[in-house]
């Protein structure tokens, strides 16, 4: 049974992100044991550094439950009814695993325990959580890069206490490969491959967090719809390589034009859209004249490009979505409208 007044995706998202974090508390509990357990010192600083990291972890996981629990923390996940079904399976395993601690006696026993235990815990989903969360929670955000090093230092450690064979090797190899696998995937389904930019979907996930972290704060957030003018004469008129062209030049604009705490994103075609957090109304306008202007002043040999932009701004209340829906509608609408002015230019909602 659900919780009361929490949607199916809310209490989903709840139940992933608990066992998420039972998961990381079970391999801090673990690498303290490890520790105690070791006679060699080396090896309990080293057991004891691996459960301070799956600290950080630990404290990730609590900072989105207490965003889950106040049904802040949006659904980033494609299919979080099977993301939850394979967590599930992973704790058993992890529980089952558990059972047999008291029984290790050589070091060897203790590194293959924590590459099975590493093994279990590496969902998908974990780095799509990071990867979308990163930017609403800063001091987390190299946490993915911090998890492949913590991953990297059981190679070194296996080899430098002499407990390294072709199994463990092979077992390490793999959770690190798993990880990539992992990180490349969340990459391409949210990045569009011709712009380097995030696509709709990436888009989307990316600014859900931040808009929550905005209506918490009370923020004012700002939108830009933008749409290249005349694109479909250039790529009549010089076809569809000058084309993509236009469109990686224009992404490489934008991209320079914003802060790095913008989020820009392409929305298909030739129309691409930028997300600024925590911004004022005359800033809004700053940035999309300057990201205008910029595209405007720098051409494709004889090649002139301009874009047509459509700004808005606002807070954001009680229902995130569909505030964020209205506030995009309302740039779509200005961007319409400088489209019908002449193009070029930039019109404020």
């Amino acid at each position: 049974m659900g919780t009361v007044g929490f949607t199916r995706d809310q209490q989903i998202t709840k139940e992933i992100i608990s066992i998420c974090l039972e998961l990381d508390k079970a391999a801090v509990g673990t690498y303290k044991k490890f520790s105690e357990l070791s006679a060699d010192t080396h090896l309990k600083k080293f057991w004891m550094s691996m459960s301070k990291e799956e600290s950080v972890h630990v404290s990730f996981w609590e900072e989105l439950m207490s965003l889950a629990e106040k049904g802040e923390m949006p659904m980033l996940l494609d299919d979080p009814e099977t993301v939850l079904s394979n967590l599930k399976k992973s704790l058993e395993k992890v529980n089952s695993l558990s059972k047999t601690v008291n029984d290790l006696r050589r070091v060897a026993d203790y590194f293959t325990y924590a590459l099975r235990l590493e093994f279990f815990v590496l969902e998908p989903a974990f780095e799509a959580i990071f990867y979308f969360m990163k930017n609403s929670l800063p001091k987390y955000k190299s946490s993915a890069t911090f998890y492949e090093n913590h991953l990297s230092r059981f190679t070194s450690a296996l080899k430098q206490h002499g407990e390294s064979t072709p199994e463990l090797e092979l077992i390490g190899e793999a959770i690190n490969k798993l990880w990539e696998t992992n990180k490349d995937m969340v990459l391409k389904t949210s990045h569009d491959p011709l712009s380097s930019l995030l696509n709709r979907r990436g888009f989307n996930n990316t600014i859900l967090p931040l808009a929550h972290l905005a209506a918490r704060n009370g923020m004012t957030i700002g939108v830009l719809m933008m749409d290249i003018d005349n694109f479909k004469s250039i790529n009549d008129t010089y076809g569809h390589q000058k084309g993509d062209e236009v469109i990686k030049s224009v992404a490489e604009i934008i991209k320079s034009s914003i802060r790095a705490s913008d989020v820009a994103g392409r929305y298909g075609g030739e129309e691409f859209i930028v997300y600024l957090p925590e911004i004022s109304s005359d800033t809004v306008y700053a940035v999309a004249e300057k990201i205008r202007s910029n595209i405007e002043e720098r051409t494709l040999g004889d090649l002139k490009v301009t874009i047509s932009i459509g700004s808005a701004e606002g807070r954001l209340f009680g229902d995130i979505e569909k505030d964020i829906e209205d506030l995009l509608k309302r740039a779509d609408n200005a961007l319409y409208k400088a489209k019908s002015m002449g193009k070029n230019r930039v019109v404020v909602a």
